[in-house]
Formats: structure tokens, C-alpha cells, sequence
């Protein structure tokens, strides 16, 4: 049963939601992988199919154009929702569930089009976010 991003597998063994092996954890938001709990003892980290984000080439000290970027492709997807703040589009990126520190590492994989470094980005970013959250 695909959870409300779908059963996504990102595990470190290369297995994929076709596998018949990811399942949905009871929150029904993330998704792990039974092969992977068996071979590597680890749940896999969370990854939705999709986040919001700024296109920061269009920053103007205020205001951003939304984009939306997918789980696994390079580059981004024009969205409807035009020029906002980097507040809003975190508010509405944590209304379906999307950490900061998720959004952050969706964008920097999509930029680079390199999604094996996807886990290690966000756990970077959520330490960083903990340290300055630590600091206020």
C-alpha cells in the first residue's frame, strides 16, 4: 500500500519500489525497504516524490519564483504559484510533511542531478538547522 508520496526505496542496495519489497511505515508517509532491513539493518531515509523550492537564481532579497523538484531528476518543474517568500514556500512544503532539511537536500540533488549523496545532504543540513535552532 503506497503511502500519500508513494512507496519510494532509496536504499543503499539499489532496490526499487518495483521490487515488491518497500512498504509503507505506519505513518504511511515514508517508505523502507524489508531487503534492506534484513541485509543492512537500516530504515531508509525519508524521501518524498516531490518538495517545493525557491529558484534562488531569482532571489531578490524578498521573493523567489516556486519551483517543484522530483525524487531522482535533474533540474526543476515551473509551478502556478509565481513569487513568494522562502517562508511560505517552507510552510507549504511542512504542510505535506517536507523538512527544511528534506527540501534542502531534494534541491541540491536536483541542481547537481546526483542522488546518491542525497542521504548525506540531508543529514548535513538537518545538523546545521539543529545547531542554529540550538544557538536562537
Amino acid at each position: 500500500m503506497a503511502g500519500k508520496f508513494g512507496n519510494r526505496c532509496n536504499c543503499y542496495n539499489g532496490h526499487n519500489s518495483n521490487s515488491g519489497r518497500c512498504h509503507s511505515q505506519p505513518d504511511d508517509n515514508h517508505a523502507y525497504c524489508e531487503e534492506c532491513i534484513s541485509e543492512c539493518g537500516k530504515i531508509d531515509i525519508y524521501a518524498p516524490d516531490f518538495a517545493l523550492s525557491p529558484l534562488m537564481s531569482t532571489f531578490d532579497g524578498k521573493t523567489a519564483e516556486v519551483t517543484a523538484v522530483k525524487y531522482g531528476e535533474k533540474g526543476y518543474y515551473p509551478t502556478t504559484y509565481g513569487r513568494q517568500t522562502l517562508e511560505w514556500v517552507e510552510k507549504q512544503n511542512e504542510k505535506i510533511g517536507i523538512t527544511p532539511a528534506v527540501a534542502g537536500a531534494m534541491s541540491t540533488c536536483s541542481v547537481f542531478g546526483n542522488w546518491k549523496i542525497y542521504e548525506n545532504v540531508q543529514k548535513h543540513l538537518q545538523e546545521a538547522l539543529d545547531k542554529k535552532a540550538a544557538v536562537q
